[in-house]
This record gives C-alpha cells, structure tokens and sequence, in this order.
C-alpha cells in the first residue's frame, strides 16, 4: 500500500478512537516517556501542539519551569523552531495546529530531546507523517534524542519507506519502548 492510502486509512482509523480510550493510552505513553532518562536530563525539549486524534502533548506545560519548550511554526516548506513560555502563546497556524506567535527562534542544534509527530510508527523507527515534509528536514538537523509517540495499535511492523525518512530514535507506546542503538 502506498503512503497516501495508508496515511487516509490509518487516520481514518485514529479519528474513530473513543476519547476514553485515547485518553488510557495518552496517560500510558506519557507517563513512560517522563521516566526517561533522556527526557529528563534535556534542558531544551520541541514538541509539538497535539491534534485531538493524537497523543496528547499538553503535559508538556507541567515542565514549562525547567526546561525551555519550544514548538515550531511552519515557514514555506521548512519548520523555524520558537521558545514558548505559555499557552497562550499559540495561535491556529497551518492545518489549523497550534503555532508559536513569539519570535524567539532556536537553531535545531540546539533541541535536546524532539517529540516527533506521526500517524504510525515502524519497528525500526520510521515514521508516516501527515505528508508535509517538514520533519524529515528538519530531523537531519537535530542532534538531540528524537522520540515518537504512539498508541500500540499504530506502531506497525514496517512502513513504506523513501530515501529522505529519517527514524526516531525512540518510540513509546502504551505497552513498550523501542530504542535504536545509538552510537
């Protein structure tokens, strides 16, 4: 199956999770990823504004205190990546997500830990994403721990690939974590 037909099934499949459940499986994942080591020794931590089929990212202002969070607002065909100290910070941008409105922009180098968006992950750590391009430019230029968030259901034993896929290098569901060997 090709990645246009899969990612239409695939979110189709997610918009029809009940709330309940999705909100099981967001405690579940979210409550893995904190005990991290990683997430908790990172300083500087991107995440993006969840949409309501996805994991929910909004624990994230729980850490607002100590660690700088920054989101990334869409610029043309690349994603620039803003310091957010609030909520109320975010405006719809594209597709309707929550993008940052300050202008205080990070070079990616700079991201100690990326929580990467995707409609399904792989075994290996590949992702389908919504189509955009966008993380698999900016992925490349990340040094920091790239982790994927996912419900069990929506981590796939393998998903088609490209030649410009970039894997994570962790993902979490509600039952498990898988980490690539780092070097």
């Amino acid at each position: 199956m090709d990645k246009k037909t899969l990612r239409a099934s695939l979110l189709h499949e997610k918009k029809s999770l009940s709330p309940e459940i999705l909100c099981t499986i967001n405690q579940k994942i979210q409550a893995q990823l904190v005990s991290l080591e990683q997430f908790n020794k990172a300083n500087t931590v991107m995440v993006y504004a969840s949409l309501p089929w996805e994991v929910d990212t909004s624990f994230i202002w729980d850490y607002v205190e100590e660690k700088r969070l920054v989101f990334p607002k869409v610029a043309g065909s690349n994603l620039r990546l803003i310091v957010v100290k609030s909520l109320e910070e975010l405006k719809p941008g594209v597709m309707n997500i929550l993008e940052p409105i300050s202008e205080k922009e990070i070079e990616p180098g700079e991201v100690d830990l990326v929580i990467v968006p995707g409609i399904a992950f792989d075994y290996s750590g590949y992702r389908l994403g919504y189509g955009g391009g966008y993380y698999d430019k900016l992925l490349p230029k990340v040094k920091g721990l790239k982790v994927g968030l996912v419900p069990e259901r929506f981590w796939l034993p393998q998903l088609p690939r490209e030649e410009h896929d970039i894997p994570v290098d962790v993902v979490i569901s509600e039952s498990r974590i898988y980490r690539k060997e780092l070097r």
